[in-house]
C-alpha cells in the first residue's frame, strides 16, 4: 500500500475551471465529505457558499485529506451565501443545497463509471474502458448537432457536461436523457448514471484528489481534471433535448410462457440458453448486445479449437453460430441438426406466417449449369474485369481489384486516413474510365476540394496562393483525362443516398459508389446497432441489385489503441456486425502514429480481412503514406511474426 498522500489541491486548475464554468457571480456550494483540515485526524462532513473561486480555493487549500471534493454546477438561489459566506463550516446540523434551492439547469451531467467493487478507485484498464463510452456518447451527440461539451475525468471515471438552459422543474426530462443514454450506451463494464439528474446534485471538483479506498499501484489515487473546455460554450436547445430523450424505448412486458413465447420452426417454445445448457454446457454465457454469446472450445462442428467457433443470439434477434475462419461455412442450422437431427424433434405442423415481398428488387432466375458457363467465362477474361484500387500491393493482396456488384469495407480509426484511401481509389478508377459517385456525410465540398488539390498537385500547400497558375495547370492536367467524380453532400439518411446512386447509375453510367461513412448515415433502428445494420443491409441490396461497387468506409472503436500490436478485429467495426456480414471485401487502415508517437511518421499499415469471392494472397502489408499530398506510395510486405493467423485472433 502506498501511505504517502500527494497534493490534494491543484488552485490553478480549479480556478481556471470554476471561473469557465459558472456564470460571474454565481452563488454556489462546495462540499467536502469526511475529509480533515490540516493539523487534525478528525475527520467530518464540510460545506460552504461563495461567489468568488478564489475565496473557495482559499479554504478548500485548508484541508489535510479528503475522498473528494464537490461543488453544485447548476445555479442556486443566491440567499443560501448567508449560510456560510465565503467560508468552509462543519456541516453538522446545517442544510445542505436541496433540489428546492435550484433554480435553473445550466448544466447536463453524464457521469461515465467503470464498474467495480464500491470504495476503491479504478484501474487505467477500467478508466481507459470508459473512456471508449465517453467518445462513443459524444460522437453520437455530436452527430445531432449538440454543441461540443466539457469533458473531465473524474479520477476514477469521465464526466461530460453540456451546457442547457433549462428551469430546475425540468428534472423528467433530464432524467429521459440520461435513461436513454444508459439505455444505448452502458454496458457490464461501463456504466452511465441515471442518478444525477437530480437538480441539486453536487459533481466532481476538477483540480482535486480523487481518494477511494486506499491508493495502491494498481488502484492509485487520481487527481480530477479537465480535459476539453471549448472556447464557446454553446447552450444544447430544448428540442435538441427532447429529441434525444423520444429516443428511448420504452420496455415490453415480459411475455407469458404460454401464449408469447418464441418458438422455432417446429412450433415448439424455444430457449437458446436451456439448448446450450443441455448440449454445450461447458461453453458459458457471455452478455452480447442485450442477449447472449458463446465461444466454443473445442469446436463441434470444426477443426478450429482455439475459440474461433462461436453461437450468438443478440436481444429480440436471430439465432446466428458459426466458424470466423473462411474455409467454414457452417451456421445454426447445422449445429442444430449435428446435436438434434429433424427426425428427432418433435412435430407441430405450425403455420408459418407468409413473408412479405421486398420491394425494389428483381429476382433473377437462372440454372446451375448457366450459372457454371457464366464463371468459365468470366474466368476466361482473367482479371481484365476488375476494378483496379490505385495501391498496386492492395490488387495483388486480394486478386487484382474489385468485382461488379461487390460491397467493400474500409475501416479505419478516426483520423487514421480511411477517406485518403477512399479518395485515392477513386482517382484510379476515374483514370481507368469509370464514373463515380460520392457520398459525403463527413467531408464538406471544400474539404474534398483542398484533398483532390493535394493529391493532383506536387505544388507544397504552403505555396498555392503564389504558385496559383502552376496549381491549377496540373489539377487541369490530372481530370482532362479522368472520367468525372460525383460528390453528393450530407444525404442524411441511406435510403436518400441509394436513390441518388441509382439515379446516378441511370444518368451518369456510374460504375463505383462510394459512402463516407457508415454510422453518419441515418437508417431505421431503435438504436444505433439497428441503424447500422439497416444502412449496411440497404448498401448490400443496391450493390447487388444494380451491379455496381459499393465502398463503404467505417469507422473502427478505440479497442485497437488498447492492444499491444495495432492489429484490427472484425468486432473492433463500431455499432453492428451485419457489416461485416454483409461486406464481400473487408480492409482494414492503421497509422501507426497516431497511436504511438515513436512509430514511424509515413508507415501505414493494411490489412485484407475478408475477401469472400476470392483468395487472400496478402493479408498484411505495409506501405508509406505521404500526408501532404493524401496518397499511400512505394507499398512493401509486412513483416509479422506468424503470418495472418498471428493477429486474427478472434473474440
Amino acid at each position: 500500500m502506498i501511505d504517502s498522500r500527494p497534493q490534494i489541491i491543484d488552485p490553478k486548475h480549479v480556478r481556471e475551471f470554476l471561473v469557465k464554468t459558472l456564470a460571474e457571480g454565481q452563488t454556489f456550494e462546495i462540499r467536502v465529505l469526511k475529509a480533515s483540515q490540516k493539523g487534525s485526524r478528525y475527520t467530518q462532513n464540510w460545506f460552504g457558499y461563495f461567489d468568488d473561486p478564489a475565496a473557495a480555493i482559499s479554504e478548500l487549500s485548508k484541508f489535510e485529506y479528503w475522498p473528494a471534493a464537490y461543488f453544485t454546477p447548476q445555479r442556486i438561489k443566491p440567499e443560501l451565501f448567508a449560510r456560510a459566506a465565503n467560508r468552509i463550516a462543519p456541516a453538522k446540523d446545517v442544510p445542505s443545497t436541496a433540489d428546492g434551492d435550484v433554480t435553473d439547469y445550466r448544466w447536463l451531467l453524464i457521469d461515465l463509471d467503470p464498474n467495480r467493487p464500491a470504495g476503491i478507485s479504478s484501474t487505467q484498464t477500467e478508466l481507459d474502458l470508459a473512456e471508449i463510452t465517453r467518445d462513443e456518447v459524444v460522437e453520437k451527440l455530436t452527430r445531432l448537432g449538440w454543441s461540443a461539451p466539457v469533458v473531465n475525468c473524474s479520477g476514477n471515471g469521465w464526466h461530460v457536461m453540456y451546457r442547457i438552459d433549462l428551469p430546475a422543474a425540468d428534472k423528467d426530462l433530464v432524467k429521459r436523457i440520461l435513461e436513454t443514454l444508459d439505455q444505448q450506451f452502458s454496458t457490464d463494464a461501463v456504466k452511465v448514471d441515471t442518478t444525477v439528474f437530480n437538480p441539486a446534485r453536487i459533481w466532481k471538483l476538477p483540480g482535486t484528489l480523487s481518494c477511494k479506498g486506499d491508493s495502491t499501484p494498481e488502484r492509485p489515487h487520481r487527481m480530477a481534471y479537465n480535459v476539453t473546455m471549448p472556447d464557446d460554450l454553446v447552450i444544447v436547445t430544448r428540442e435538441q433535448l427532447e429529441s434525444y430523450a423520444a429516443e428511448f424505448e420504452e420496455p415490453t412486458p415480459k411475455p407469458s410462457a404460454t401464449s408469447t413465447a418464441k418458438r422455432d420452426y417446429t412450433g415448439q417454445p424455444f430457449s437458446l440458453v436451456e439448448w446450450m445448457a443441455r448440449h454445450l454446457p461447458d461453453a458459458k454465457a457471455q452478455p452480447y448486445q442485450g442477449g447472449h454469446r458463446w465461444i466454443l472450445k473445442p469446436s463441434p462442428m470444426c477443426e478450429h479449437h482455439e475459440g474461433a467457433a462461436f453461437v450468438v443470439q443478440p436481444k429480440d434477434g436471430p439465432i446466428g453460430a458459426g466458424c470466423r475462419h473462411n474455409s467454414c461455412s457452417w451456421n445454426w442450422h447445422d449445429l442444430r441438426e449435428h446435436f438434434e437431427p429433424k427426425g428427432s424433434r418433435p412435430k407441430n405442423n405450425p403455420q408459418r406466417p407468409a413473408q412479405e415481398p421486398t420491394l425494389g428488387t428483381t429476382i433473377r432466375k437462372t440454372t446451375l449449369r448457366d450459372a457454371a458457363e457464366k464463371y468459365l467465362t468470366e474466368l476466361e477474361k482473367g482479371q481484365t474485369n476488375l476494378i483496379r484500387t490505385g495501391i498496386p500491393l492492395l490488387d495483388e493482396a486480394i486478386g487484382g481489384g474489385f468485382a461488379d456488384g461487390e460491397m467493400v469495407i474500409v475501416a479505419a480509426r478516426p483520423s487514421h486516413g480511411k477517406s485518403a484511401i477512399g479518395l485515392q481509389m477513386a482517382h484510379q478508377m476515374s483514370a481507368d474510365g469509370l464514373p463515380i459517385v460520392v457520398i459525403s456525410e463527413e467531408m464538406s465540398e471544400l474539404a474534398l476540394g483542398k484533398r483532390a488539390i493535394q493529391y493532383a498537385s506536387s505544388v507544397p500547400e504552403e505555396h498555392w496562393r503564389s504558385g496559383i497558375n502552376g496549381v491549377r495547370s496540373e489539377l487541369g492536367k490530372h481530370f482532362a483525362t479522368r472520367k468525372p467524380i460525383l460528390v453528393f453532400e450530407s444525404c442524411g439518411s441511406v435510403d436518400r443516398a441509394c436513390d441518388e446512386i441509382e439515379r446516378a447509375v441511370n444518368e451518369d453510367d456510374i460504375r463505383v459508389a462510394m459512402v463516407d461513412y457508415a454510422q453518419l448515415l441515418d437508417g431505421k433502428g431503435r438504436d444505433a446497432r439497428e441503424k447500422v445494420s439497416h444502412v449496411s443491409s440497404q448498401l448490400r441490396r443496391l450493390a447487388s441489385r444494380l451491379g455496381i461497387v459499393v465502398i463503404v468506409l467505417a469507422q473502427l472503436n478505440r479497442t485497437i489503441e488498447k492492444r499491444g500490436k495495432f492489429v484490427p478485429m472484425m468486432s473492433d467495426i463500431k455499432e453492428t456486425g451485419q457489416l461485416e456480414q454483409d461486406a464481400d471485401v473487408i480492409l482494414f487502415g492503421v497509422w501507426p502514429h497516431r497511436i504511438n508517437s515513436e512509430a514511424p511518421p509515413n508507415e501505414y499499415q493494411f490489412f485484407v480481412c475478408k475477401n469472400r469471392n476470392r483468395a487472400i494472397h496478402v493479408p498484411a502489408f505495409t506501405c508509406e503514406f505521404n500526408p501532404a499530398r493524401q496518397m499511400m506510395m512505394e507499398p512493401k510486405p509486412a513483416n509479422y511474426e506468424s503470418s495472418f493467423d498471428d493477429w486474427n485472433e478472434w473474440d
